[in-house]
């Protein structure tokens, strides 16, 4: 018999296995005992070397499995080193996957905004009242991929869902993304500016000011880093 399993984007995913096993006991020495155990640690082994892998694997397929498949165009990007990035707006695309998405971000954006809605900040007071995003594309990099510092002008919240991450890399931030006031290559008389760096998990949403300047930091490695990166519109009264 076998089982052919059906994934639909889970949050989290549980097995239970009954296991029933038979051996011929002219053909071991080994007794009832010890098989067990050996089945289990087999099992235990599976567990821990694959299926905790899971969602890396196959938690965020579908979208992977778009953007691999759909007739999509790239888009000319002088930033971006040893990678691609997509043309238009994913969004607006026709596929279930990039609509589910979209909603997901909003619905978190939404939740962002009631925590912090009571503080005395222009950045909150003039926040969006219409949550639609202006942009949406794809970034995938290999082995030294990276985007320099930049700021998105046309937005007011910037952000990304990491998709692919690589694990095997030399130092632990490579990958990651850096946040800064600084940036751009303009002239300085000091390094004292406050930046944070961030290794994003897979899974992981990440999102800032769009007048923050950030960048990704280099990685060496034989995987692919994969993200959705997104803008938010700001208020209709301030473009």
């Amino acid at each position: 018999a076998s089982v052919t399993p059906v994934i639909i984007d889970p949050e989290t995913t549980y097995i239970t296995l009954v296991i029933n096993f038979k051996y011929d006991s002219g053909k071991t020495t080994k007794d009832v005992t010890t098989l067990q155990t050996n089945v289990l640690t087999k099992v235990a082994s599976y567990n821990n070397d694959t299926l905790e892998d899971f969602a890396g694997m196959f938690r965020y397929s579908k979208l992977i499995e778009d953007i691999n498949n759909a007739d999509i165009n790239d888009r000319k990007q002088s930033r971006l080193y040893y990678g691609t990035q997509s043309a238009g707006n994913l969004f607006k695309r026709k596929e279930s996957s990039f609509k589910a998405l979209e909603l997901g971000l909003k619905d978190a954006i939404k939740k962002y905004y009631e925590l912090y809605k009571n503080e005395d900040c222009e950045f909150i007071k003039l926040f969006p009242k219409q949550i639609e995003f202006s942009s949406s594309w794809f970034v995938r990099m290999q082995s030294g991929g990276h985007l320099t510092s930049h700021i998105h002008e046309d937005g007011w919240i910037s952000g990304a869902i990491y998709l692919s991450i690589p694990k095997n890399t030399k130092t632990q931030d490579e990958g990651a993304i850096e946040l800064s006031t600084h940036g751009d290559d303009y002239p300085i008389i000091n390094d004292d500016f406050p930046k944070k760096v961030i290794k994003p998990k897979e899974g992981d949403v990440i999102f800032f000011p769009s007048s923050v300047f950030h960048r990704t930091i280099p990685f060496e490695s034989d995987e692919e880093r994969i993200c959705i990166a997104f803008d938010l519109k700001p208020s209709q009264e301030l473009l």
